[in-house]
């Protein structure tokens, strides 16, 4: 299958996005005054995130599927997927871990704990399961909620698959509004149409509200002519603007996440300025290393702020604050390089090595 590499350095810049807003948000605690952030609303990074997933994982694994049957492609699909979430996430987990032990007790600098808890034990196997999305422990990695709850989106792919690709238009058009309302409902709890939800169920909401929205739009990639049109310069730049806006001005999340699933349509079919830029060297590796560049940048933004609160003892002019924050920014990026090529991706490998093994062993 043709890698669609536009897509990728899209998923590469969003990562980056969140790392932005992250870096921000922790060095505003070593600042004189409240700082701007390097990424407004960059949690909608995240959003972005689940319709491309929806997208990609549809483009990726359709196929296998129709040929093989849901019976025997969905093993097949979680393997992949676990091969791809797992290791990192475990790497990163026991690396916390770790950290939290050797500074709790007794410690006496101040440098603080990764995770606080009364069950460590338990919020740790939790964690490790992916569960921690759900509420039932708090997150030892940030960021983490997001793969935990995208995780059973992946559960429900196969239904989703039917539903999208094995009835009728109608049902697929009901599929599509009832993502849109879900996800209006979703702002509707929010200040001015904010997706920044805080509970698990309206987080779940918009996940899988989302990856269905992906999931549809890949489904008029592949069927539709029509779709092309949202890959002329003129209707893609008008997506992008709106996107930005909505962004940069902190205005409605809503409106912002409705243009996401267009800009992803418009960028696949894209070939002219879009795809030349997004082709470029550069950002399709800000794409290759995402995952480890999401994974990674929240505790080395805090261990870095931990540095400098050592070296600077005086809280920083907003200029400078900004500055900093954008330097330990580019700083994840060289670390994700390492993680994904020495844990990610041969773990990766193991895994699915594992798996093979284990079906030929069966058989």
């Amino acid at each position: 299958m043709v890698e669609l590499r536009a897509l990728t350095s899209l998923r590469g810049l969003a990562a980056f996005y969140v790392v932005l807003l992250h870096f921000s948000t922790a060095f505003e605690h070593h600042a004189v005054a409240t700082i701007p952030s390097l990424a407004p609303r960059g949690y909608l990074a995240v959003d972005f995130f689940f319709v491309l997933s929806g997208f990609i994982m549809t483009y990726s694994y359709a196929a296998d599927f129709r040929q093989y049957g849901f019976v025997r492609a969905a093993p097949s699909f979680m393997i992949k997927r676990v091969a791809r979430l797992i290791p990192l996430h475990w790497f990163i987990t026991f690396a916390l871990l770790t950290y939290t032990l050797a500074v709790s007790p007794g410690f006496t600098g101040s440098v603080k704990p990764a995770f606080e808890s009364a069950n460590p034990v338990r919020d740790v196997i939790f964690n490790l399961l992916l569960l921690q999305g759900l509420g039932l422990a708090p997150n030892m990695n940030g960021p983490s909620w997001s793969i935990s709850v995208e995780f059973f989106a992946y559960l429900a792919f196969p239904l989703f698959l039917k539903l999208v690709f094995h009835t009728s238009s109608w049902i697929r058009g009901l599929l599509a509004v009832g993502a849109v309302l879900a996800l209006a409902a979703t702002a509707m709890h929010g200040h001015r149409l904010s997706l920044e939800t805080q509970t698990v169920s309206w987080t779940l909401v918009r996940c899988f509200s989302e990856f269905v929205l992906g999931m549809v739009v890949y489904h008029s990639y592949s069927m539709d002519p029509r779709a092309k049109r949202f890959g002329t310069d003129v209707v893609l730049s008008i997506m992008l603007l709106i996107a930005a806006t909505m962004m940069l001005l902190r205005l409605w999340d809503l409106v912002a996440v409705l243009t996401f699933p267009f800009i992803i349509l418009g960028v696949a079919y894209n070939s002219s300025w879009v795809t030349r830029v997004l082709d470029h060297r550069f950002m399709y590796f800000m794409g290759v290393i995402s995952f480890s560049l999401y994974m990674i940048h929240y505790p080395i933004a805090y261990l870095e702020l931990s540095l400098v609160k050592q070296l600077h003892s005086q809280a920083l002019g907003q200029t400078a604050a900004l500055a900093v924050a954008f330097a330990g920014s580019l700083t994840t990026i060289p670390i994700a390089w390492c993680t994904y090529r020495w844990i990610e991706y041969p773990g990766r490998d193991i895994i699915r090595s594992l798996a093979r093994r284990f079906a030929v062993a069966r058989e």
